[in-house]
């Protein structure tokens, strides 16, 4: 068997990056140095500044910045089970609109610390589905939310403004 090995997360932190440009260059050699298995399919998440809207791109491109207060990558990697061939996504980091890896996206009540990708690596038929981690920064308390595809992740940003604006 032969597995992509991958870190649980991603410093950042020890790049200088001034640039847009740059920055996704950067993420490229970084992706290319982790893992040959890495696929160019990235989802850029672009979250607007109230935090109520975003824009979900499949692919590793320069955005506007003006209305984005956070952006979330996330990566895809192929893996291989004897003969069977498949990909798993992996989170490549949170960054600010200054690109800053942050550690968590925060609303009002709320903060989104994670997004992990769930599925059985020795299940050739596996589901590779999104879990997100939040949870209200008062109390603990997590917020499930599960099996929404990235490419829908408006319908993440409703849910945790539907449970802000509870009570």
């Amino acid at each position: 068997m032969k597995f992509s090995n991958l870190p649980p997360s991603i410093n950042f932190k020890q790049y200088m990056i001034m640039k847009y440009p740059e920055f996704f260059q950067t993420v490229r050699e970084l992706k290319m140095t982790i893992s040959d298995s890495f696929l160019p399919l990235c989802y850029c998440i672009y979250i607007s500044k109230d935090l109520k809207k975003c824009v979900v791109r499949s692919n590793l491109t320069t955005w506007d910045m003006t209305d984005v207060s956070y952006f979330i990558l996330v990566g895809m990697y192929k893996w291989q089970n004897f003969t069977y061939m498949n990909t798993r996504s992996v989170t490549l980091g949170f960054f600010n609109d200054k690109l800053d890896p942050v550690n968590s996206i925060r609303f009002d009540k709320y903060e989104l610390t994670e997004i992990n990708f769930s599925g059985d690596t020795f299940n050739p038929y596996q589901q590779n589905s999104p879990c997100y981690h939040v949870k209200d920064t008062s109390t603990g308390q997590s917020l499930s939310i599960e099996q929404i595809p990235l490419a829908n992740f408006q319908q993440v940003l409703n849910t945790i403004w539907e449970a802000e604006n509870k009570e």
